[in-house]
């Protein structure tokens, strides 16, 4: 029965050794097509090929994921930066430093921001 669940590595053992076994049976015919010996090692070799691909693929998306976490950090530090110089020139009680969504107090929320920044 098929579903999306993965197999533990001990259930994919159980199917990867009994193939070479079922290979060496003596007399043992297959009557169903999808159980003959070339149909079985096609079956491993999707599987291998789906197993190295998800490696890939998530090498891939760790690397995205790393991309989209730097890239979110440095647009936060320009933020910063531009709203820190906002005030400096304008003064935290401006109308510039309101359109920028300033109050008094933003600043405290950055110590917050930096307990969540990961290590360089």
């Amino acid at each position: 029965m098929a579903s999306f669940d993965r197999f533990r590595p001990r259930r994919r053992k159980g199917d990867f050794d009994p193939f070479a076994s079922i290979e060496e049976l003596p007399g043992y015919v297959r009557i169903e097509p999808r159980y003959r010996a070339g149909s079985l090692a096609a079956l491993l070799d999707r599987l291998s090929l789906s197993l190295q691909n998800e490696i890939v693929l998530q090498h891939k998306l760790d690397l995205a994921r790393a991309e989209l976490i730097e890239a979110q950090w440095d647009l936060h530090e320009a933020v910063i930066s531009i709203k820190r110089a906002v005030v400096e020139q304008y003064g935290i009680d401006s109308p510039e430093a309101a359109a920028l969504g300033i109050e008094p107090g933003w600043d405290s929320e950055l110590e917050e921001d930096d307990d969540n920044q990961p290590e360089a």
